[in-house]
């Protein structure tokens, strides 16, 4: 293995970490918003242990990846309506493939993070 494949999958490994922060954050914040509304901290436990343990299963990831991206989506639009309607189609777009990007290459540390090397 050269330096430079090294040096690479260094800088991958640390740009998927810091994302993955990000990705927890909102995990974190979906899961207090459900215990608020129900009033309950099983809610909140429940939707927190539950998003976590389905960042690591490929198959579930990819529909939380999508679905927090689209929220993304969503917030570039109602920005872009304070200017146009043309805006807010563009920052829709936009929010929603840097969030996809964002949340794929998180769970991409998640997983690796979750396996044995094998």
């Amino acid at each position: 293995m050269s330096d430079t494949n090294v040096r690479k999958g260094m800088t991958n490994a640390r740009f998927n970490e810091k994302n993955s922060g990000i990705l927890f954050g909102e995990i974190a914040i979906v899961a207090i918003i459900a215990g608020l509304t129900y009033k309950s901290w099983w809610v909140f436990g429940a939707v927190l242990l539950g998003l976590i343990i389905g960042i690591v299963i490929p198959g579930v990831a990819i529909f939380l990846a999508i679905g927090f991206s689209i929220a993304w989506g969503f917030i570039g639009y109602a920005i872009g309506s304070w200017f146009s309607n043309e805006a807010s189609i563009v920052l829709a777009i936009i929010g929603f493939l840097a969030g996809l990007g964002l949340h794929l290459s998180a769970i991409e540390w998640a997983q690796d993070i979750a396996t044995d090397g094998q």
